[in-house]
């Protein structure tokens, strides 16, 4: 996962409007933006939030017009109209006194609140880079070539897995494209190969919410088709084309006014994935593997060989994932004992100095998971309790960190 995603998108923005609120600003088209929040009490951390937010605007200065920056003050209500659906941050909905609102105009946007991570995140998540040319640039003619040329390389490809290297690689490799089965969930796997998920307001299933989603998997409970919906109209799409061993070939993505396309392509001890727009390769992925078939290494690259990010990955010796690093974050996962193979516990951290930023616990009663995120001060900021059935269904129960239910989510199998 993503040190940055993982910790700072945790159910913070409303699906919809509160009422007689009037927007300080609307976002309506889907476009990448950045806002800043919160009023001087004068704290060191609001000056240093205060600080950051002049770097920034320094930093990028006009030359992006398509990127949009704000400040709100005061301000309460910040409504998106993002590819992926409606969002709106609502300052009295949250417990942050300031922060940096960061949205790429496609999916929920981040909140960010330590402002020594303001610059990383808006450049690493909206691919962007400097335009100062007194500040050294990653993206030099020659990185351009290079990271051209290894793309090049990498489509002409002509290494052909087997049904063994596809088997090993589907369960250790440890990634979100080829999803782990876990021990606990075996006696509740599900036979169907078409499943939908509606999202609710409340607990007796009465109040829906406008989104939902449906998915189509193969014999080998393998992903195929994911669709997700905002007010019964498709609102994003991945369709995934597999080989008869079930590795991923392509991957295509729809997501509201535009498209791409990830290719997957194998070697013996890595594999790569090419995301194609308007039939050019804007980016790619290497994953290299251990003997196990683990990922233990991603990193990713532009097309102008600007480093989006470069993580490890540690596991133990019973094959579970206990670490990840980047340059400037660290998680670390823990389990109970030496047969789950889920983790119990997860803690995030930022470097330089080293600092607690989010932690998770995950916890199981038969069939009842109970997961609850924590901040940095060990204080809840959100709690979620998933039941699963024998007959495919699987009710989720999402609350805040004063345990405020804010939706129900049921996954059956498609009628």
């Amino acid at each position: 996962m993503l040190c940055y995603k993982s910790a700072f998108s945790q159910y913070v923005f409303l699906l919809e409007k509160p009422a007689d609120e009037k927007a300080d600003l609307s976002f309506k088209r889907p476009e990448p933006s950045l806002v800043f929040f919160g009023e001087d009490d004068g704290s060191p951390g609001f000056k240093k939030h205060n600080q950051n937010a002049m770097k920034i605007n320094a930093y990028f200065g006009s030359a992006f017009s398509d990127f949009t920056i704000f400040n709100i003050n005061t301000g309460k209500l910040v409504e998106y109209h993002n590819t992926s659906g409606w969002f709106f941050f609502y300052k009295p909905h949250i417990k942050k006194a300031y922060g940096m609102i960061l949205s790429n105009g496609k999916e929920e946007p981040l909140i960010i609140s330590d402002p020594d991570l303001y610059l990383k995140i808006v450049t690493d998540y909206l691919n962007i880079g400097n335009t100062d040319p007194k500040v050294g640039k990653a993206s030099d003619t020659e990185n351009n070539v290079n990271a051209r040329e290894e793309m090049a390389q990498i489509m002409k490809s002509t290494f052909v897995p087997d049904q063994n290297y596809a088997k090993r690689l589907i369960k250790n490799v440890n990634i979100a494209q080829y999803k782990k089965d876990y021990k606990r969930e075996e006696e509740f796997q599900c036979s169907c190969r078409e499943r939908q998920t509606t999202m609710f307001r409340d607990s007796l299933l009465m109040d829906r919410l406008p989104e939902s989603a449906q998915n189509v998997y193969d014999n080998q409970h393998q992903l195929l088709e994911n669709k997700n919906f905002k007010n019964e109209e498709v609102a994003s799409s991945h369709k995934y084309t597999r080989n008869k061993d079930g590795l991923i070939e392509k991957i295509q993505n729809d997501l509201g006014n535009s498209s791409s396309l990830t290719q997957f392509l194998y070697e013996k001890d890595r594999f790569y994935t090419v995301n194609i727009e308007n039939a050019e390769a804007i980016s790619f992925e290497t994953f290299y593997l251990n003997d196990q078939m683990q990922c233990i290494r991603r990193l990713s690259k532009k097309s102008d060989g600007t480093v989006i990010w470069d993580i490890y990955y540690i596991y133990d010796q019973f094959g579970r994932l206990i670490r990840e690093s980047q340059t400037d974050c660290e998680s670390f996962y823990q389990y109970d004992n030496n047969q789950d193979d889920a983790y119990s516990s997860f803690k995030f951290y930022t470097l330089e100095p080293k600092m607690l930023k989010f932690s998770a616990k995950m916890s199981w009663d038969g069939n009842k998971q109970t997961i609850v995120g924590l901040n940095g001060f060990s204080e809840q900021t959100y709690r979620s309790v998933s039941i699963r059935e024998k007959n495919c269904k699987i009710k989720t129960y999402q609350y805040d960190g004063d345990n405020k239910l804010t939706s129900v989510s049921v996954t059956s199998c498609k009628n």
